[in-house]
């Protein structure tokens, strides 16, 4: 787990998804919270990975959000 701000969240993920494997991005600027893919190692993808924003879940990955979101109030 990770704490950001008050909240603990379950830790992104630190190993990259198999091709083809669905995971989530904590998205503050999307009303679900989350956006799902499916990995193809892009560019856009490393980037989200090399910010510490994948989630397996979707509720790790709003969990997420929801923190980022509370600690910018």
């Amino acid at each position: 787990t990770i704490t950001i701000g008050s909240r603990t969240i379950n830790k992104p993920i630190s190993v990259k998804p198999e091709l083809g494997q669905e995971f989530y991005v904590s998205s503050i600027a999307s009303i679900g919270m989350a956006l799902s893919d499916n990995w193809k190692n892009s560019d856009s993808q490393n980037e989200v990975f090399n910010r510490n924003l994948c989630h397996l879940t979707k509720e790790d990955a709003v969990a997420h959000t929801e923190a980022l979101i509370k600690l910018m109030k």
